[in-house]
């Protein structure tokens, strides 16, 4: 994975955002090379690009125009790699049709408050539109503990009614589809600026043995 899609990918919270993305990276089916890969609430194109740079062809979708800004930065559109479509990830116009459908924090903001039934809606269409055996390649803020409610409700997009996902809330999305591999990521980490770096270390060594439902991020692959 390339320095530059892991920065543009991570924002802030580079350690824990990209323990998950290198999981996903390491457990899906295979190479990118020559498959169909679909990004949906791709407005940087971050997840674009990581397919890209494995010369995935790639659409990538958000419900808005895709800035002009993103589309002259990116080097694989000029390569042929990457094409942009609007596509509202409710109404996927696409039915077995990509190999791979990858997603970075959508579903939060597509369940704004409590909407669970649009988050079922979209990965139904996701299931839709992928090939037989295809995969779903996502990452997402979920649920985490009570210190972490609070603390986004204060300060984060939980103001702002942002839906996030249970373990229990994943394991009934993942039912419709013949196989599911996960993993939570962070404990510590999203908890504001004071010694950052060290909650990112403590991180890293206790996320896999606390109780998973503790942490904050979900790392999902999802095969039809």
């Amino acid at each position: 994975m390339s320095s530059m899609i892991h920065n543009n990918f991570i924002s802030w919270d580079s350690s824990n955002w990209g323990r998950a993305l290198h999981y996903i990276s390491d457990n899906k089916n295979g190479s990118f090379k020559n498959k169909k890969v679909l990004e949906i609430g791709g407005a940087n194109a971050s997840l674009s690009r990581w397919a890209a740079t494995d010369n995935g062809n790639v659409i990538c979708s958000d419900i808005l125009a895709i800035d002009q800004q993103v589309k002259a930065k990116n080097k694989y559109l000029k390569k042929g790699n990457i094409e942009f479509e609007i596509i509202d990830a409710l109404s996927i116009p696409y039915t077995n049709y990509f190999d791979y459908v990858i997603f970075k924090s959508v579903l939060g903001g597509i369940g704004r408050n409590n909407n669970y039934d649009a988050i079922l809606t979209v990965m139904k269409q996701i299931k839709k539109c992928l090939r037989n055996n295809g995969e779903c390649l996502f990452i997402e803020n979920m649920k985490s503990t009570i210190f972490h409610h609070l603390i986004r409700k204060q300060f984060g997009a939980g103001k702002n009614g942002w839906y996030y996902p249970s373990i229990r809330d994943f394991v009934q999305l993942s039912k419709q589809f013949s196989s599911a591999k996960y993993r939570t990521f962070g404990l510590f980490g999203s908890t504001g600026k004071p010694f950052l770096t060290s909650r990112k270390m403590i991180d890293k060594k206790i996320d896999q043995y606390v109780p998973e439902k503790w942490n904050y991020i979900y790392a999902g692959i999802y095969k039809k």
